[in-house]
């Protein structure tokens, strides 16, 4: 990111070349100028030095004072705001006549270095120029085909002119050109500052606007066309802001239908949760009453049965030909089974009440095993199925447990097994897998 802003950019590009265009052509100008003004009065002193030699000859070799003095007052007084003064000086560099004597009258004395035959010489100092022009005597023949040889100096026309006048036009020309530079700087600076206006005003009213998108108004503010690409941008900005809008409203009709449907779904939960409340409760009510009518039965029931199996056993211990003893095994079969279902209908009931308890005492493996194969050997019998058991020599046979439960989970398995099998054999292989130091599992 710039450090100058678009504010400060336009009135950088504006002015800079402003001003340097301004410098260059005032600098232009005014060493013109200054340059112009030096060529004038070089000209002008040029034009007064070398006429004034010619007419200054004659008179000078007939040593005409009154007219050499008349000649050069004339020539000061024609030109006299320009001219300090004018001096003859002869061949031995003496003065003869002097238009204006002044104090630094000895530094107008021609130096060796002016030659005969030369042109005027000029000496510039910073308040005077002094023009040096050979005095020539043409009277000769040779000196009249111009013979630079056969030329001799009669003596020096001297003019000394005041460098007020173009010291003063050089200033007023550089007075001149500052002041035009100075103007349009100002003029450049208005431009810019109105240019910048031009293009700060419009682009700070879409900064307002987008910074009012951003915290989410609906309006922008952006009412009034704006020139150029700035229309284009407000346009946008305007579409943008319509378009936000549409959406917002939409999304929050959205959020109303959800926000309705999420109330109407959470009332209609709340409404199954009270009635299934209500029906887990008749549920548990209903269970509770059928878990204690059957545990009650089952108790009752057993007092019977428990007289019949003991009379059945009592029987058994009197003599009793073949067939009544088969009517009592048959009679203590049955009953043993009715007590088993009546112990399993208990069990099931107690579990759904919550209330099984599993017993912790020591017992005998391989009895528990056998006393269950013993019990449905007969069934396997009848199906003419082979039941036989392998019980891996390192199962330990002493453990600790429920035996009546693991009884009947064997009897569950086997029983199953016998039932559901046509033909073949039934083989029981039993193993063990320690779970930890003290626990195994069979």
């Amino acid at each position: 990111m710039t450090k100058l802003g678009l504010r400060d950019s336009v009135l950088t590009l504006t002015l800079i070349p402003t001003v340097i265009i301004g410098l260059l052509l005032g600098g232009y100008f005014t060493i013109n100028r200054y340059i112009e003004l030096d060529e004038i009065l070089y000209q002008q002193g040029t034009t007064i030095s070398e006429p004034l030699s010619i007419a200054i000859e004659q008179p000078l070799l007939a040593k005409n004072k009154q007219l050499l003095n008349r000649l050069i007052s004339h020539a000061h007084n024609k030109h006299s705001p320009a001219i300090k003064t004018i001096a003859i000086f002869d061949e031995h560099n003496e003065l003869g006549l002097t238009s204006n004597y002044h104090r630094d009258f000895d530094d107008l004395m021609h130096t060796e270095h002016l030659q005969v035959g030369k042109n005027t010489q000029v000496v510039t100092s910073n308040q005077l120029i002094t023009f040096f022009t050979p005095i020539i005597n043409h009277s000769t023949p040779d000196a009249q085909w111009n013979n630079a040889a056969f030329q001799t100096s009669l003596g020096t026309v001297v003019i000394q002119l005041n460098k007020d006048q173009a010291i003063i036009g050089q200033q007023q020309a550089l007075l001149v050109s500052g002041i035009v530079i100075i103007l349009a700087l100002v003029l450049a600076a208005i431009l810019a500052i109105r240019l910048s206006h031009m293009f700060m005003n419009p682009l700070n009213k879409l900064v307002l606007a987008t910074d009012r998108l951003i915290e989410g108004k609906r309006e922008t503010g952006l009412t009034a066309p704006m020139m150029g690409e700035f229309e284009l941008l407000r346009q946008g900005l305007n579409t943008i802001s319509d378009t936000m809008v549409m959406q917002k409203d939409e999304m929050q009709k959205h959020i109303d239908q959800a926000t309705s449907d999420l109330r109407e779904s959470l009332e209609l939960y709340e409404t199954q949760n009270i009635q299934l409340s209500i029906a887990k409760t008749d549920a548990q009510d209903a269970n509770r009453v059928k878990s204690d009518f059957l545990a009650k039965m089952s108790h009752e029931l057993r007092t019977p049965l428990n007289g019949v199996i003991g009379f059945t056993r009592q029987l058994h211990k009197t003599p009793l030909n073949k067939h009544q003893k088969d009517y009592l095994d048959t009679i203590e079969l049955s009953a043993n089974s009715l007590m088993t279902i009546i112990s399993d209908i208990l069990d099931f009931s107690k579990l759904e009440a919550g209330a099984m308890e599993l017993e912790s005492i020591q017992f005998q493996l391989r009895d528990t095993i056998n006393e269950v194969l013993t019990l449905l050997a007969p069934s396997a019998h009848e199906k003419q199925l082979e039941l036989s058991i392998y019980i891996n020599a390192q199962v330990p046979d002493n453990i600790t447990g429920d035996p009546t439960r693991f009884k009947q989970v064997l009897i569950n398995l086997i029983s199953n097994a016998i039932k559901f099998t046509e033909k073949g054999a039934i083989k029981i292989d039993v193993g063990h897998r320690l779970l930890d130091e003290e626990r195994t599992s069979i």
